[in-house]
């Protein structure tokens, strides 16, 4: 799912120093790619691990109800939960970013392919598999054929849309070390160059294509084929996490932090609506919206700011970073979960539906972590 050049002054070191604290050690070990700054833990990227991950459990809970029938009452509250969601996505490529750039192990190409693909890539095979095969079963039409085709052909077709995040997170593990030489030697103002060449190709510009008459769009589009498109779309969210990452709080304050979260929020709520009304044209759902990744670099950076100016005790830190460290999982396993709450249970309220993939994923997840080798094979938990 992180040396330092900008402490140059005692209020970023104070600051970069704060934003960590010491964890104790659990009944399971701590992925090393989790331990950032002087062997300690970044609380907040905790915090947003657990944010993002139930996030994108109640997005996909809200994908049925989504094709029922437009502008009624449940219509309305589930657009504006798919609005208060949609930044999850970007935040948890954002969070792989931070991670992963600040680790000193992402320079090691042998630990890449070790260490860190295998505790992605066995898990999630063994996950799609069970989810392409649960799937096939309970609509009555498994072959094993089809599933061994399907299996042998996800190098470049993801096994159901819940899986897609994993096809850029794989690419950008690929390049991890590259891009680790890259960011070790270079300056925080060219990490933000090449930023700023991310955001005008990859956001700004496609952005501008959607919203402006059709007759102008053409001045904003791209050749497919001699693009700065890298990775697709998601790139530069690597990239951003570990930026924010690294970058020194200043002031403390976040009434204004969350003061803008809450109102980009009700700007997507209210233009996603009046899109559906064929009133306005402009993308805020999505990790490709501009919209989304303000949204997304605003809840990253208020929560950051926040884990600051306010220390939790020892219990509930255990508890966070239990659930954090089982994200993975949870998101491993939450199609399958779903599947069985909303087909074969008959649950279709679409927030009991949300509750309990939840609580039966956590459960699952923690169980199957008390499980020495079954954990890594499973959850890729050392």
């Amino acid at each position: 799912m992180k040396e330092n050049k900008i402490s140059q002054t005692e209020k970023g070191a104070l600051s970069e120093a704060s934003l960590t604290t010491a964890i104790p050690k659990h009944r399971f070990r701590t992925n090393t790619d989790e331990k950032v700054v002087s062997g300690s833990r970044s609380v907040y990227i905790d915090y947003l691990k657990v944010l993002a991950s139930f996030g994108v459990i109640l997005s996909h809970s809200l994908a049925t109800p989504l094709t029922e029938a437009m502008f009624t009452t449940k219509w309305y509250v589930v657009n504006v939960l798919l609005g208060m969601v949609t930044p999850c996505v970007g935040i948890f490529f954002m969070i792989s970013g931070a991670m992963v750039l600040s680790s000193h192990n992402s320079r090691s190409i042998k630990y890449l392919f070790t260490r860190r693909l295998p505790r992605i890539g066995i898990p999630f095979l063994i996950w799609a598999g069970l989810t392409m095969a649960v799937f096939s079963e309970v609509g009555h039409n498994f072959n094993f054929n089809v599933w061994l085709e399907n299996m042998l052909s996800m190098y470049y077709q993801y096994p159901t849309v819940a899986f897609w995040f994993m096809y850029p997170l794989f690419g950008f593990y690929i390049l991890s070390p590259l891009m680790k030489v890259f960011v070790d030697n270079s300056s925080l103002k060219m990490v933000d160059y090449i930023l700023g060449i991310w955001f005008v190709t990859n956001m700004l510009f496609p952005f501008i294509a959607v919203v402006v008459p059709k007759q102008y769009a053409g001045f904003f589009s791209y050749l497919p084929a001699y693009n700065m498109i890298f990775l697709g779309q998601v790139f530069g969210y690597f990239l951003l996490g570990y930026r924010l990452h690294k970058a020194p709080i200043k002031y403390k304050s976040t009434s204004l932090n969350f003061t803008v979260i809450a109102v980009i929020a009700i700007f997507t709520i209210l233009i996603n609506i009046l899109n559906n009304k064929h009133i306005t044209n402009i993308p805020v759902v999505g990790s490709d919206s501009l919209v989304v990744m303000f949204f997304a670099v605003s809840i990253f950076w208020a929560i950051k700011k926040w884990s600051i100016n306010h220390p939790i005790s020892l219990r509930v830190q255990q508890f966070t970073t239990t659930l954090s460290n089982l994200s993975y999982g949870i998101y491993l396993t939450h199609g399958i979960v779903m599947m069985f709450v909303d087909t074969i249970w008959g649950v279709k309220n679409f927030f009991l539906v949300f509750l309990i993939t939840s609580l039966f994923c956590v459960i699952l997840t923690y169980t199957m972590s008390k499980i020495p080798k079954i954990r890594y094979i499973l959850l890729g938990i050392n």
